[in-house]
Order: structure tokens, then C-alpha cells, then sequence
């Protein structure tokens, strides 16, 4: 159900009810405004990528992110 996004996340859940686009979206909001909630409460870097990262800056070696993520 993961990893396809959020819309196809909601449809996967209630397939058994084949829930039309208004509650799918809706579904979806509600969702999000949780997660907004409480995304930082377990989310972190990997070991070493904060050193990673200032070493980078301090050669002014360009960077970016890439996410599958929305932008907001």
C-alpha cells in the first residue's frame, strides 16, 4: 500500500468500500493534518550526515534535495 502515494494509500485501504474522489480526498486531508502533527517526533538524520553536510558547506560543494514528498 506504501510508496505509491497518498491518494492511492486511501483507495488501497478502502478498496472493500470503493469510496468515491470527494472521500478519498478527504480522507486524504485528514490524514495529512495529522501527520503534520507529529512528523518530527521520529524522524532524523542518519549517522554521520550532519558531518557530512557541514563538511560540504565548508567547501561550498552545491547540494539538493530530492523528495517524493509534497512541497509545502
Amino acid at each position: 500500500m506504501v510508496g505509491r502515494g497518498m491518494e492511492n494509500l486511501v483507495r488501497s485501504a478502502l478498496a472493500a468500500e470503493k469510496p468515491d474522489q470527494e472521500k478519498v480526498l478527504e480522507l486524504q486531508r485528514q490524514i495529512e493534518a495529522e501527520y503534520a502533527k507529529c512528523w518530527a517526533d521520529t524522524t532524523g538524520t542518519y549517522a554521520g550526515i550532519p558531518e557530512l553536510l557541514d563538511g560540504l558547506t565548508e567547501r561550498n560543494i552545491g547540494m539538493a534535495i530530492l523528495s517524493n514528498k509534497p512541497h509545502s
